[in-house]
């Protein structure tokens, strides 16, 4: 669990402080910048969650398919 936190903590902290911006300044915020997160914290999360495997992997996947979720 320690490693699911210490790897994917501070993606999910990046992603909701600019959730966060674009809320309070949404003129501040575009799509380029959601395209910069994901270019940097894809390939990342993905591998942690392949060597986490099990439950983990299932949480990755149903996240995916939350298109809600961050814009």
């Amino acid at each position: 669990m320690i490693k699911a936190y210490s790897c994917l903590g501070p993606v999910v902290i990046h992603y909701r402080a600019l959730e966060a911006k674009q809320k309070l300044i949404p003129s501040s915020v575009n799509d380029d910048d959601w395209a910069a997160l994901d270019e940097k914290y894809a390939k990342d999360t993905i591998d942690c969650l392949s060597e986490l495997q099990g439950m983990y992997c299932k949480y990755g996947q149903t996240a995916a398919g939350l298109t809600n979720t961050f814009r």
